[in-house]
């Protein structure tokens, strides 16, 4: 049943050439490369879970363009509907329609916290929205963060580490040798954010006695899903709540990744805390850049009243309204049977792996949430929660990579450190591929002599 690379891929290997010589960097800019090869992968086709480039390889794709296409490729309804928009409306316009009250309904009976809702192209917008509104309200500039978090490649929240010995406040810092330090990051706007560790309840209230006064806002997300998919030690969001109520600090959660994955209602709803804020963004709209903001009546009531400024030709652009209102309806009809038929089909995938793993002598944490779950080589313990970075640092960076090289060379595509994003159209025969390509791969490094 596996289904092999058919050839070298010529055609993608040539077509990257050419590519580069119009765009210097891949079109995201991403510092690692989605794809586990030395050339850019060009598709030509795909349906449901299944990728196809143009050498005629088949893939099963659980990158899912890092979120947004989590309903797969060329999903039924979802196609039909934009395709009825673009022939009888403007794809972009300042006038309005009835979509965005569907959606707005949508998003409100699903969403704890959203009373009151303002739309934005992208996630990193949606968190610089947010940022403003609780400055607004307010009266206060600071922003407050965790390292281990991310929200966007704006330089106020881009990367930075925490200082363990810092000289007065935690401002951020970001280091040539930092993953997050890049040319051209701007040393002023890093100075309105603290950054402080993930799950450290001593420091979280030292930051906020001593800063309160300070801080309009603490954005995190409840899992950094970009960080191994770490867990917040229990209590710990109920910390950010209690502090930022007794300090007059906006509390904001970033769904960006955990919005309408982790479930209907999110982070919010899986750990039970309600937000002032949260930004979401990625695969609420299906696919179509779209984002917004969701904030509760006395906070979101700053945009209206003092006028807050969060414009964009492109915020709540036609054609992403009816996409997310269709993508968020499928998802959510029948009671979210997609959602628990994903789960089953992610649980049969992470165990099988834990199986094999054993079978094959290799050591493997998986750590998950509700379509989304990392496969760490190196490091014990099967499916168990990591609370801190420093329980995987003896994970096998080796082991990893070739882990993912193999997969995609068996048609498997996943994300660099082997994290997998579940598109929840997967069929019962797209996850008996994927357990097949995995035993393949962990024969494979066993002759390689990597287990």
């Amino acid at each position: 049943m596996i289904m092999k690379k058919k050839n070298d891929c010529p055609k993608s290997r040539a077509m990257t050439e050419e590519f580069l010589d119009y765009f210097p960097v891949a079109h995201s800019n991403m510092r690692i490369k989605v794809s586990a090869q030395n050339y850019r992968m060009f598709i030509d086709h795909g349906e449901g879970a299944r990728l196809y480039d143009v050498d005629g390889n088949e893939y099963i794709d659980y990158c899912i363009s890092y979120g947004p296409t989590a309903l797969g490729a060329v999903h039924p309804e979802l196609s039909e509907a934009l395709v009825d928009l673009i022939r009888t409306q403007p794809t972009s316009s300042f006038f309005f329609s009835e979509d965005d009250i569907k959606l707005g309904k949508l998003i409100r009976k699903n969403v704890p916290n959203a009373d009151r809702i303002k739309m934005a192209m992208t996630g990193t917008e949606a968190v610089q929205v947010a940022i403003r509104i609780a400055r607004a309200y307010t009266g206060k500039k600071m922003i407050l963060k965790f390292a281990e978090c991310f929200h966007g490649w704006i330089d106020n929240v881009f990367g930075g580490d925490y200082d363990p010995s810092p000289s007065g406040m935690p401002v951020m810092t970001v280091k040539e040798d930092d993953h997050s330090w890049c040319p051209g990051l701007s040393e002023i706007a890093r100075e309105e954010t603290l950054v402080i560790p993930f799950n450290d309840f001593d420091i979280l209230e030292d930051t906020f006695k001593n800063y309160g006064h300070l801080i309009a806002i603490c954005h995190f997300e409840a899992v950094p899903i970009n960080g191994y998919s770490i867990q917040p030690k229990p209590g710990f969001i109920e910390k950010i709540r209690e502090l930022c109520t007794k300090y007059n600090v906006v509390m904001s959660m970033d769904e960006v990744l955990t919005g309408f994955r982790v479930g209907p209602g999110g982070a919010q709803e899986l750990f039970g805390v309600k937000p002032d804020l949260a930004t979401f963004g990625k695969m609420f709209a299906g696919g179509v850049a779209s984002a917004f903001v969701a904030g509760v009546d006395e906070v979101m009531r700053v945009l209206p009243e003092q006028n807050v400024l969060s414009a964009g030709t492109f915020n709540g652009w036609p054609l992403a309204q009816r996409a997310a209102a269709t993508a968020i309806d499928i998802l959510t009809r029948n009671d979210g049977q997609l959602y628990k038929d994903m789960y089953a089909k992610q649980e049969k995938i992470m165990d099988g792996i834990v199986d094999l793993a054993d079978k094959y002598g290799f050591k493997v944490r998986i750590t998950e949430n509700p379509g989304c779950f990392y496969t760490i080589f190196g490091v014990e313990g099967g499916r168990k929660p990591v609370y801190t970075f420093d329980e995987i640092a003896d994970k096998s960076e080796a082991q990893n990579a070739r882990f993912r090289t193999l997969m995609e060379n068996n048609g498997v595509l996943i994300l660099p450190e082997n994290r997998w994003l579940m598109c929840f159209v997967l069929t019962d025969e797209d996850v008996q591929w994927t357990l097949e390509a995995a035993e393949e791969a962990m024969k494979q490094m066993v002759e390689e002599g990597l287990a």
